[in-house]
């Protein structure tokens, strides 16, 4: 997982490249570990018709909450 946008601990990740593509715990995992603030741009709206995509945020969001890290998302629809 590479991450392109970094600053101060905080990590600036599109949601497309974290929960679009075939990433798992482990991947959430160290990214949890190497930053203490995660920004996601561009939320899509999840539902059943996105399962993987709906699936893999999930995971991220635990692997986040387990660390306690800061997570803030921006995108189509609010929380």
């Amino acid at each position: 997982l590479r991450v392109r946008r970094v600053r101060h601990g905080v990590a600036m990740l599109d949601f497309d490249e974290i929960c679009g593509q075939a990433l798992g715990s482990p991947d959430y995992f160290a990214l949890a570990e190497s930053f203490h603030t995660v920004l996601l741009c561009g939320v899509l709206q999840l539902s059943l018709e996105n399962h993987d995509v709906t699936r893999r945020f999930i995971v991220l969001i635990d692997e986040l909450y387990e660390h306690r890290n800061v997570a803030s998302e921006s995108g189509e629809a609010s929380l």
